[in-house]
């Protein structure tokens, strides 16, 4: 007899995700039909009213400090701080919905548009480095030079990539361009820090899909079901999911994001439940994009009725994602596009003696005026 493994892996997925929303599959040749498998993505993933206020502050306090600074190196940790802000915080949801393909064109023209301004500050950035010689420099002020310069040259990979999301000058980017942003991302991904190696490995990823080079996507990407060491890894798992379902592993991506959703109490032990439930929720998008999209390539197929045996799957989620009370705070995003490499420079306050490297209110110490102690890859 012949196992047809195509309908096996659709019942199998099916109970599985059901079971996880407390559910009972649908039986009986006179159930309903699911209602319109469709949600609001961009309400869902839509930034709460407070972000905004939050980020016009946070901007604000940026361009004082710069304003502040008078010492060309200063000056340089500033521009590169503002770049660095200007890449992790105003493109991180529209940058979400990238990496899951539930993008519109105004979030890729946001990233775009936050990452060129991240370029112009990067570039003044560089010109006030270049003006101080390495062999010049003493000590701890070669340290912070070197340190800066790494920094300068990741913040400026990253800063390519987004600045290619949308289009520049009306032209779409070339596959080679693309191919060369995911080659710049190289250094970065062997980083020792966990948190700018594990940025690096999601947007080279999504560089070389860009480029359309998806097994080189794929084959950059950690395993789905191994757990994740931070944000970025934790949405390099869900690319994977996206990226096999758009090469037409429908089955495969939808059975790894409802592992991905089984194992995300133990991914994250530290978390509580609202959290959990946030995380839950985006992967629940990613399940609906997969299923609506299997589901379509079923009906197109030689058995157009196995498409229903999706359907209760796909409807536990909708009607999750599209419960009454939800809002966007409760579907998890990245918090940041990117690490944040170079936080706020303190801000001299009144009476404060501005020769005080101490870090401002909220900020980690600092070494120096607007640095951060040494991470590992920087010793």
């Amino acid at each position: 007899m012949k196992v047809d493994l195509k309908r096996i892996a659709i019942v199998w997925v099916s109970a599985g995700a059901l079971a996880m929303a407390g559910l009972a599959a649908p039986s009986g040749p006179g159930r309903a039909e699911p209602a319109a498998l469709t949600v609001d993505v961009n309400k869902l993933l839509a930034a709460p009213p407070e972000a905004s206020e939050r980020q016009r502050a946070e901007s604000h306090e940026l361009n004082v400090a710069l304003d502040n600074a008078v010492e060309p190196l200063d000056r340089a940790v500033a521009h590169l701080a503002i770049a660095n802000w200007h890449l992790a915080v105003p493109p991180a949801r529209p940058a979400t919905r990238w990496v899951l393909g539930l993008h519109e064109p105004a979030d890729a023209k946001m990233i775009s548009a936050s990452a060129e301004k991240a370029l112009e500050h990067l570039a003044e950035a560089g010109k006030l480095l270049k003006d101080q010689p390495a062999e010049a420099a003493r000590g701890s002020e070669r340290t912070r030079l070197r340190r800066l310069s790494t920094h300068l040259k990741t913040l400026r990979a990253f800063a390519d990539l987004f600045a290619a999301a949308g289009s520049r000058a009306g032209e779409k980017t070339a596959p080679e361009s693309w191919s060369q942003m995911a080659l710049a991302l190289s250094e970065a991904r062997e980083s020792e820090n966990v948190q700018v190696a594990s940025a690096a490995i999601l947007w080279q990823a999504m560089a070389w899909e860009q480029a359309g080079r998806r097994e080189r996507a794929l084959a950059t990407l950690p395993e789905a079901l191994a757990k994740p060491d931070s944000s970025f890894d934790f949405l390099s798992r869900l690319l994977r999911c996206r990226l096999l379902s758009d090469a037409g592993q429908h089955g495969a991506a939808l059975a790894l994001a409802v592992r991905i959703a089984a194992d995300t109490r133990d991914w994250f032990p530290q978390e509580d439940k609202p959290d959990l439930a946030a995380r839950n929720r985006l992967v629940g998008l990613l399940q609906l994009k997969i299923g609506q999209g299997w589901a379509a390539a079923l009906k197109l197929g030689t058995r157009p009725s196995d498409a229903e045996l999706l359907g209760g799957v796909l409807e536990a989620v909708r009607k999750d994602l599209s419960a009454d009370g939800r809002n966007s705070a409760e579907v998890y995003v990245l918090e940041r596009a990117v690490p944040i490499l170079v936080p706020r420079p303190a801000v001299a306050e009144p009476g404060r003696n501005p020769s005080d490297t101490r870090s401002a209110p909220g900020e980690p110490p600092t070494s120096a005026p607007g640095e951060r102690d040494e991470s590992p890859e920087e010793k």
